[in-house]
């Protein structure tokens, strides 16, 4: 048996750690049913080398900086398709022990 082992991006580790705080707080429950506010939770990441941060901006700030945005296609658990899109950071070197 094989087993692969990646290192992923740390915009990656950004969305990942996103969507996995909005399925636990149910931040998807209201996606979408006010156009003006997300309705879901922002997420902040102090790791061990290096801090990441994602939220999804209101609807005004998503139409002025589309561009800065990543779009995370989602299918909830009632097949309910998501398509939120996120802004993500990352800074490497800024996290609690780096370059340890």
């Amino acid at each position: 048996m094989s087993v692969r082992t990646i290192v992923i991006s740390g915009e990656a580790e950004g969305g990942f750690g996103w969507i996995a705080v909005n399925y636990l707080i149910v931040g998807f429950d209201k996606h979408g049913k006010d156009c003006k506010l997300a309705s879901t939770y922002g997420f902040l990441d102090m790791g061990g080398a290096s801090t990441q941060i994602a939220f999804e901006p209101s609807a005004v700030e998503r139409i002025c900086h589309a561009e800065n945005l990543t779009k995370l296609g989602l299918k909830l658990l009632d097949k309910t398709d998501v398509i939120p899109s996120v802004f993500i950071t990352t800074w490497l070197g800024y996290g609690t022990t780096p370059g340890s």
